[in-house]
């Protein structure tokens, strides 16, 4: 849906994310404003539907593990959570309010999604493509 190759402005709404920091997997970059994911081996990674993934939240900056030298865990990324994010999404309604939503990519959330990777839920409507989400601190409560 909106898989970003640049780094993207993040529009946070209410109190301050909750920003930790995670060694980033190897040979993979992270633009600001992705979605966050652990990998099956405990690094992050690039948010995506992707099984046995989990949601971390958003890269607050970009983190470039591709340089010479790169290897898994060789730089961090600091990433926010506990906050509402706006993000893109399709065919999104009113009625969705309240609503669980899973990654879909490393730019934009789904109401479905074949590996229901959760984020989080929809705490505000803006229209059929925007949406604010609470994204979840890992391990915490999913709840708005």
């Amino acid at each position: 849906m909106a898989v970003l190759t640049a780094d993207a402005t993040i529009l946070f709404k209410g109190m301050a994310p909750d920003i930790k920091s995670y060694l980033v997997a190897d040979n993979v970059k992270i633009f600001k404003g992705s979605i966050v994911c652990r990998d099956t081996a405990g690094y992050a990674n690039i948010g995506a539907d992707t099984a046995a993934f989990v949601a971390l939240g958003i890269a607050i900056e970009a983190a470039d593990n591709t340089v010479p030298g790169h290897t898994a865990g060789g730089i961090r990324i600091r990433v926010g959570s506990g906050g509402h994010v706006l993000m893109p999404s399709t065919g999104l309604a009113q009625t969705n309010v309240g609503a669980p939503v899973n990654v879909a990519d490393s730019g934009s959330v789904t109401l479905t999604g074949t590996n229901a990777v959760h984020v989080g839920r929809i705490t505000e409507f803006v229209s059929a493509t925007a949406a604010w989400v609470f994204f979840a601190t890992p391990g915490m409560s999913q709840g708005a």
